[in-house]
């Protein structure tokens, strides 16, 4: 997404890029952005709870009931299993080790790691073996991942990038990129005329760039229009009058 509809002018859409937005403008931009994305739910949420009822069946037991909020840690959150009695007969270096020959990679998402992370610092670390004690750690492990990477989606620094063109994302990186610069020659007493020069090159040549690309896309979308007009018997002529 690179446009914001802003307000509506006798009635016709205004729309301008992010870039362009007052302060106060981006930050209601970037708070309904959030917004949407918090009701929207998190966005591997399937993965994540797919994560945890595999784990659960690697350790011999399987998930009951569970009530997850990924984004509010002061709303109460749990995941019940079915309780595991006859448990001095689970190997769990044998279960360690086969995970291991995956790198703790047992359904191909992030959140297996951390699971598997916390099982072998309590088995091996803090000698535990009781399955029940272990799963509980490792959930409290999972959801405590889950939550700081839902959490790095509703950072400012991600919506900003999701409301920025391509474009915009460059000039912005260049614009980062010599500010440190000048801001390092201005404390050593350097003159920053040069970089300002080179920082306005580039920044000239991005758009460059893109007025290039923008050219070539219309004259494509002309050409695939006229394509489609000859390939359906469609003349470039104008009606009779």
């Amino acid at each position: 997404m690179d446009r914001i509809h802003t307000r509506r002018m006798r009635g016709i859409d205004k729309l301008f890029r992010f870039h362009e937005l007052s302060r106060g403008s981006q930050i209601e931009a970037l708070y309904n952005e959030r917004s949407a994305m918090m009701k929207a739910g998190y966005y591997y949420a399937d993965e994540s709870i797919n994560s945890l009822f595999e784990f659960a069946k690697i350790l011999g037991t399987k998930v009951t009931d569970f009530d997850i909020n990924f984004y509010d840690a002061t709303e109460k959150s749990y995941c019940k299993f079915k309780s595991q009695w006859k448990y001095k007969d689970v190997d769990w270096h044998e279960i360690i080790k086969n995970l291991s020959d995956t790198d703790g990679l047992f359904t191909g998402y992030f959140a297996d790691v951390h699971l598997f992370r916390e099982l072998r610092e309590a088995v091996y670390e803090d000698n535990e073996l009781n399955p029940n004690t272990i799963l509980k750690r490792c959930f409290e492990a999972w959801l405590s991942a889950c939550r700081e990477e839902a959490n790095v989606y509703l950072s400012e620094d991600y919506l900003e990038s999701k409301l920025l063109s391509d474009k915009d994302r460059e000039i912005q990186a260049n614009y980062d990129k010599y500010a440190e610069l000048i801001s390092l020659a201005v404390q050593y007493g350097e003159d920053t005329a040069t970089l300002e020069e080179a920082r306005l090159s580039k920044e000239n040549e991005i758009r460059q760039k893109y007025r290039q690309q923008d050219k070539d896309n219309e004259l494509a979308n002309t050409q695939e229009v006229a394509d489609a007009k000859k390939t359906i018997g469609i003349t470039w002529e104008d009606p009779p009058a």
